[in-house]
């Protein structure tokens, strides 16, 4: 995380981020097993990319795709 963003930001909007993300996991079924560590931290729990706002928009896609990718086999996931 750069330091401008711990300077700048309210820190409850990182633990939101972090909340979801951990719902997430627990929620959808590659959460449990099939996600390593190491690849939810980069891509899972990633709050923004390069230099985009910082907005919480992950509850809504969240949202709006759940059902789509819930019963989606794994392997598939990235081709949706």
């Amino acid at each position: 995380m750069p330091l401008s963003d711990i300077a700048n930001y309210d820190p409850q909007l990182f633990l939101k981020f972090v909340r979801h993300s951990l719902k997430v996991k627990d929620i959808m079924p590659w959460g449990q097993k099939k996600v390593r560590e190491n690849d939810f931290l980069n891509y899972v729990l990633q709050y923004r990319v390069n230099n985009e706002n910082l907005e919480f928009y992950s509850e809504v896609f969240f949202e709006a795709l759940c059902q789509e990718f819930k019963g989606c086999p794994w392997k598939r996931l990235p081709l949706k």
